[in-house]
């Protein structure tokens, strides 16, 4: 007879978390036939009310899908829609239950359509379905293991029909399941809970939290600091899923140059860029030509992709919903590339005061509508009407599709509001650590101007882009000082600067006069002194007025820079304050400022600020440690280029006879 075997069951394979590039998101039937009132499963005169728990539970399973589908997007999981569509209008290739059933959704109509607020991004699988489990009517498993998936996680509706028979039909194939119980709805709380309680043999079952915390813990791991192999294998999935490849540069005025790659060129071949590319104008027709570049012959320089940077970019698609993605650059010949500055900066801070930087930076913009004909600008709302709910119902729309291209690609949006300019918005997020919190601001400005053309308006940043009188546009810069993971900006009682952290400011405060020029680097930015924007190389706590306004408290301490404009470059602005707090550091018997924080009770008037881009420029090539720290030959270029923008804009004014307010749009509206 057979040999007798034991075989003790492996239960807790069940319970295995998910794997990296082995899981995919599977949402069921979350469409608007069946999620929306207007929905067709809703309307004519047989159709059933649903239950206001049913509400209730869809409109909370659209929230919870969404933030998981964020965190599955973060982690490079596949995302997989399935909805409810006959292949025909007259649905005759349904499965006789859904004919019994008496329903149609008929190929390509609205009710197919996946609901907005989970909607799918670049090239995500779509699988029309005509039967309760999409195992049955589409080959799901055969994408599943061409995708190398051997793990789902299961969201969607109904949960005790369409979830239910994917799960169990998933299992039976033999893929891991784990189903996420607030975000999967039914019609009422008793059938939600019977059909968890038969499923709990088929998968495991987590709620949308624990998901997302085993997510983020897989893209912890597939950083900068992952090995190569975990690199690569992000790079190529990401490349996998887009059509084309931006690589950026930010030049010295924030402003975003790039060339497209077709991805399949992306990692094969080199990309270059006129070696001049970061002495050319916000307006191009202003060119320079620094030394280096002119001697010889103005060649190419290479353009070194930063492969960690890579994301793709919903907003960029293209009208046929091809993938775009980027990757930001530096260019290793150039003195002069703003990233390269500011993460040398960053280095330096870390490696010689074991000093880590958390910062965001404070945009506020304006919004406009141009004149094709005539090309003149003017706000896209009228009045000063700061925090007004009427005056924001205005613009809602662009301020929302902001907020929500913004958190896809993990730029996390704190508040919105209309300002005290005509035009004007004020959009918040949170901050981050080092150099990715200069490239989320960089990318924050690019992708507001993106997404405001996208609707037929203009987004800019220039301080004073209609009038000279107008309130100005402030790009304040917030940061705090870290060590071995705790905030030392404060000392322990949170009622004053930590001695380390005075010492920084010290150094900030003492060039502050040189590192305006960065901050405010057009003539425009000079008109918002006086206007809650600094006159004095000062500090204080909680000072509108003050270049550093200190804001200390138990819970969070930090230090806002109110010195630059929503013109300035994020990656200058962020290298030439570090520059400046280390001489603090290093130095501290060489800095003289006042431990008073108050204006009002100093009896000797503090260094002021210049009051013109010119004079700004002077004092720059004036201060020997800012220009030896950041490079004299970036302080070269840098001058350079602004004095040549500065020529252009007199020149326009006397031989084109229009206003100065005229010639500052024309060199900075449209791209800063």
């Amino acid at each position: 007879r057979k040999e007798e075997m034991s075989y003790t069951p492996t239960i807790e394979l069940r319970e295995a978390a998910v794997e990296k590039y082995k899981t995919c998101v599977l949402v069921i039937d979350v469409q608007n036939y069946c999620c929306k009132k207007e929905g067709g499963q809703f309307q004519g005169k047989l159709a059933k009310a649903p239950s206001e728990y049913y509400w209730s539970a869809v409109n909370n399973c659209l929230g919870t899908i969404a933030e998981l589908l964020k965190s599955a997007r973060n982690a490079q999981m596949e995302v997989i829609y399935t909805v409810i569509e006959s292949l025909t209008k007259d649905g005759r290739d349904r499965s006789k239950d859904y004919k019994i059933s008496g329903f149609n959704i008929p190929r390509g109509s609205w009710d197919a359509k996946v609901c907005d607020e989970v909607t799918p991004m670049n090239d995500e699988i779509v699988l029309s379905k005509s039967s309760c489990s999409v195992f049955v009517s589409t080959n799901i498993a055969y994408i599943l293991r061409n995708l190398g998936c051997e793990q789902l996680i299961i969201c969607g509706g109904l949960t005790d029909q369409c979830v239910e028979s994917a799960v169990r039909d998933a299992c039976d194939l033999g893929f891991l399941v784990t189903l996420v119980t607030d975000a999967s709805y039914t019609e009422t709380v008793e059938r939600q809970v019977s059909s968890l309680r038969a499923l709990k043999g088929f998968c495991r079952q987590r709620t949308s939290a624990q998901v997302i915390q085993e997510m983020k813990s897989l893209v912890s791991t597939i950083t900068l600091d992952g090995d190569d192999d975990e690199k690569e294998k992000r790079i190529n999935h990401i490349l996998n899923q887009v059509r084309y490849v931006r690589f950026e540069l930010t030049d010295l005025n924030g402003k975003s140059l790039s060339k497209v790659v077709p991805a399949r060129h992306a990692r094969s071949d080199k990309v270059y860029f006129y070696s001049g590319s970061m002495a050319i104008g916000a307006n191009a027709q202003v060119l320079t030509f620094p030394e280096e570049v002119e001697s010889v012959g103005c060649p190419n320089w290479q353009a070194l992709p930063q492969w960690d940077t890579l994301a793709i970019l919903p907003y960029a698609k293209t009208s046929n919903d091809n993938g775009v993605a980027r990757v930001l650059c530096e260019m290793p010949k150039c003195p002069a590339v703003p990233r390269t500055i500011c993460r040398r900066m960053l280095d330096e801070l870390k490696n010689k005061y074991n000093l880590s930087f958390l910062s965001a930076c404070e945009y506020e913009f304006s919004v406009a509508k141009r004149d094709l004909t005539s090309g003149e600008w003017t706000p896209a709302f009228l009045g000063v009407d700061i925090f007004a709910t009427l005056q924001f119902s205005k613009i809602q729309d662009l301020a929302y599709a902001i907020e929500e291209q913004l958190y896809k690609i993990d730029i996390d949006v704190k508040t919105l509001n209309c300002e005290y300019g005509a035009g004007q918005l004020e959009i918040t997020y949170g901050p981050k650590f080092g150099i990715e919190a200069v490239d989320t601001a960089a990318t924050f400005k690019l992708a507001v101007k993106e997404i405001a053309l996208s609707k037929q308006l203009h987004a800019s940043f220039l301080s004073k882009p209609f009038t000279s009188n107008e309130v100005g546009n402030g790009g304040h810069f917030n940061f705090s000082l870290w060590q071995n993971a705790e905030n030392i900006t404060a000392d322990k009682t949170a009622h004053t600067l930590s001695p380390l952290s005075k010492r920084f400011v010290d150094g900030i405060l003492f060039h502050a006069r040189a590192i305006e020029a960065f901050c405010a680097p057009t003539p425009a930015c000079y008109l918002r002194h006086g206007h809650w924007a600094p006159t004095h190389s000062d500090w204080g706590f909680d000072d509108r007025q003050s270049s550093i306004r200190v804001k200390l408290s138990q819970e969070n301490s930090y230090l806002e820079l109110r010195l630059p404009s929503a013109s300035s470059c994020p990656y200058l602005v962020c290298a030439a304050t570090i520059a400046a707090g280390m001489h603090g550091l290093e130095d501290p018997d060489a800095i003289v400022v006042p431990a008073v924080p108050s204006r009002a009770v100093l009896t000797t008037p503090q260094p002021e600020i210049p009051t013109s881009l010119p004079d700004a420029l002077k004092v720059l090539e004036q201060d020997t440690y800012i220009v030896n720290k950041l490079g004299p030959d970036f302080v070269r270029w840098f001058t350079l280029l602004k004095r040549g923008e500065l020529e252009s804009i007199q020149s326009w004014v006397e031989a084109d006879d229009i206003s100065v307010e005229a010639a500052w749009q024309k060199m900075y509206m449209e791209f800063l």
